[in-house]
């Protein structure tokens, strides 16, 4: 009988289920690191045959070439930031646009809130789905978000 036969028939020898279980996951990890190997090599590649469409797009100062196999495009992407919050926040209140920032809670953050103020959980510290417009996800509370979210919109009126 082989490895693979004793997990499939009825084992009561811890020892052999451990051995199996070994090998198994030895092996899963034997295969993830060579993919993970080969699919470096793919994307060293592929980065250099962007870098080669991207250079001819700026040579025929072209956005798009299009091929019998497809269409290349380059794209830009622009990314702000600020290093003073608190003139960023002016800013915001200035020309009233709490819009500019991303609605979205910082999870650390948030869950090391949540140790330390304890007593503002208004309900039990169970992970439930929360069936509400703007608060499609899963979270510990409803009501301490709703408040934060509150506080926000008050700070920019």
């Amino acid at each position: 009988m082989n490895d693979a036969e004793a997990v499939v028939q009825p084992v009561t020898d811890v020892d052999k289920l451990v051995k199996v279980y070994i090998k198994i996951r030895d092996t899963r990890d034997q295969l993830r690191r060579e993919l993970e190997e080969k699919e470096a090599d793919l994307n060293e590649q592929l980065a250099l045959i962007e870098q080669e469409i991207l250079e001819l797009c700026k040579q025929t100062n072209a956005d798009s070439i299009k091929t019998k196999h497809g269409t290349a495009m380059r794209s830009v992407k622009s990314k702000f930031w600020t290093s003073d919050w608190e003139k960023f926040y002016e800013f915001l209140h200035e020309h009233k646009a709490p819009d500019l920032l991303e609605k979205r809670i910082h999870q650390s953050n948030m869950k090391q809130f949540l140790e330390q103020h304890y007593h503002l959980m208004f309900v039990p510290q169970h992970r439930r789905r929360l069936d509400h417009p703007f608060l499609q996800y899963e979270c510990y509370f409803c009501q301490i978000l709703l408040l934060l979210r509150q506080l926000l919109l008050l700070r920019f009126q």
